[in-house]
């Protein structure tokens, strides 16, 4: 694995194989909350539940009517949900 770019809050890497990736993501150990829309056809609930399940210390939290910008169009949920999971 090699980091293509990184910034403060996010590093984005090029993984060669989805075993390589399955790997990575269960070494993991940081406190995690895994967030989606039920609505969002992008990065469905399926797929951030099944996520969560890999990563040890995860919070999966699903936005009711949410789609893809779920932090948008339910702000008031989003941010609920990030405040208990902060201060949980």
């Amino acid at each position: 694995m090699k980091v293509v770019y990184g910034h403060t809050d996010s590093i984005y890497v090029q993984i060669d194989s989805v075993e390589q990736a399955q790997k990575s993501i269960k070494k993991i150990e940081a406190k995690t909350l895994i967030m989606t829309g039920s609505d969002d056809p992008g990065s469905t609930v399926s797929m951030s539940k099944s996520l969560s399940k890999d990563l040890v210390n995860s919070k999966f939290v699903e936005v009711k009517n949410g789609k893809h910008l779920c932090s948008i169009e339910c702000a008031d949920d989003v941010n609920i949900a990030l405040k208990n999971f902060i201060y949980n």
